[in-house]
């Protein structure tokens, strides 16, 4: 069975189809994005600033963002037929492949070593009252516990115990409100619970390893999402030097039937030109016989 190759006007269509499909993975990375940073933002302070759930979101949101707009250059690149525009999209597209590749590898690799991080810094925030962020604003680090106590459902970092002798309470081995089983009272009232020495009252569990699990959770996100836009990326390149590579060229880009039908016209109007040549000849001759004459 003979395959008819694909015409210029065929290949550009499925260009389209790629890069629209491209343009909504990147339009999902940006919401994606979005809804990392919204989920349980409240307790981002108390995570490494270099492996946070913002870095995970905003990378996401950033990804997202730029292949829209390498996405919208592509789809004026191949309407306006510019050359040099379809060359810019693909060095883009290339350069992108390679921070995606290293983010997502990046994500697996220091999976370890960063939980450690995790811990050492949840151990240093736990006996301060107060942070400073980059940006010279003073945040509560108590109310940051609250949130995480409260949304993960856990007290501490390893358990309760690390909030004994805190500079809370120095001489006292009480813990946070927050850390108050909600599901041990007949009211949502947990005022003083955590100063009442009552141990069976308080979560049992540390947050280490549910806050850890829950980071991680948002890095494996970024880090699969970072290999689906890789492997789109590479089926938009491929449709791109598909294009590149059959831009029609006057007389190469003609189908044979075309190419054939046009030396038939063109032997036709020579042989027409030949008749009107030969017929002025003639004439002539028939002029100078009449003058001799």
């Amino acid at each position: 069975m003979k395959f008819l190759p694909l015409t210029f006007e065929k290949k550009r269509n499925l260009y389209c189809y790629v890069n629209a499909f491209f343009l909504a993975v990147g339009v999902s990375s940006l919401i994606c994005g979005i809804w990392l940073y919204l989920e349980k933002n409240d307790f981002v302070e108390l995570t490494p600033s270099s492996f946070s759930a913002q870095s995970a979101a905003g990378l996401c949101a950033f990804s997202g963002a730029t292949i829209a707009i390498i996405a919208a250059v592509g789809f004026i690149a191949v309407t306006v037929e510019g050359r040099c525009l379809l060359i810019t999209y693909t060095c883009f597209i290339c350069l992108l492949i390679l921070i995606q590749s290293v983010t997502g590898l990046t994500g697996f690799m220091y999976k370890s070593s960063t939980r450690e991080k995790i811990r050492n810094d949840l151990m240093s925030n736990i006996n301060r009252s107060t942070a400073t962020t980059r940006a010279g604003r003073v945040i509560r680090l108590d109310v940051s516990w609250d949130h995480l106590h409260e949304s993960l459902e856990c007290c501490g970092v390893d358990g309760p115990s690390d909030w004994f002798k805190t500079i809370q309470w120095p001489k006292n081995n009480f813990v946070p409100d927050s850390c108050c089983n909600a599901a041990m009272f007949n009211s949502t009232n947990t005022h003083g619970c955590g100063k009442v020495g009552k141990s069976q009252l308080w979560y049992d569990q540390g947050c280490y390893e549910v806050f850890a699990d829950w980071l991680f959770h948002h890095v494996h996100i970024v880090s699969s999402l970072s290999f689906v836009l890789i492997a789109t990326e590479i089926i938009v390149l491929g449709a791109t030097f598909l294009v590149l590579c059959s831009r029609p060229q006057g007389e190469s880009e003609r189908s044979p039937s075309e190419k054939s039908r046009s030396r038939q016209s063109s032997s036709y109007r020579y042989d027409a030109e030949q008749d009107l040549v030969m017929d002025g000849c003639s004439d002539g001759e028939d002029f100078d016989s009449e003058g001799g004459t």
